[in-house]
């Protein structure tokens, strides 16, 4: 078999290198080596990649802000909020309390009434909705 595909590969231009190896004698198997190291030792030394240094920008885990969605939802975003999700299990009761104790704490529950939230307003965080109930 391999004759007739070196015999084939000769029909072409620029037919390659071909080494037959053996699996189970290892006949060759040096020569491949060999054949292989000088052929990759003779490529070009590569350039460098040039790339335009990129620095992430951590959020302040400390802010927020409160926009309007075009559906009249108070979307809270900001590094505060991605942190708080984070570290809460939204579905979890206990973790929930948790969540609305911190909100409270933070000020966010009081700015959104500044805002003018009310009974039954949507709030959304993250991927979330909540209805606002105030107390």
């Amino acid at each position: 078999n391999m004759k007739k595909f070196v015999s084939k590969l000769k029909r072409t231009k620029n037919p390659p290198q071909v080494i037959g190896v053996s699996t189970v004698t290892f006949e060759n198997v040096g020569l491949l080596v060999e054949e292989t190291a000088k052929a990759v030792y003779a490529l070009p030394t590569p350039k460098p990649l040039e790339y335009e240094k990129f620095v992430y920008e951590r959020p302040d885990p400390t802010e927020y802000e409160i926009v309007r969605d075009d559906d009249g939802a108070y979307v809270i975003i900001g590094g505060f909020v991605d942190e708080l999700v984070r570290n809460v299990v939204l579905s979890d009761v206990q973790s929930f309390a948790y969540f609305q104790k911190i909100m409270k704490q933070k000020g966010i529950i009081k700015h959104l009434r500044k805002l003018g939230a009310k009974d039954g307003s949507t709030i959304r965080i993250a991927d979330f909705d909540f209805e606002f109930i105030d107390d």
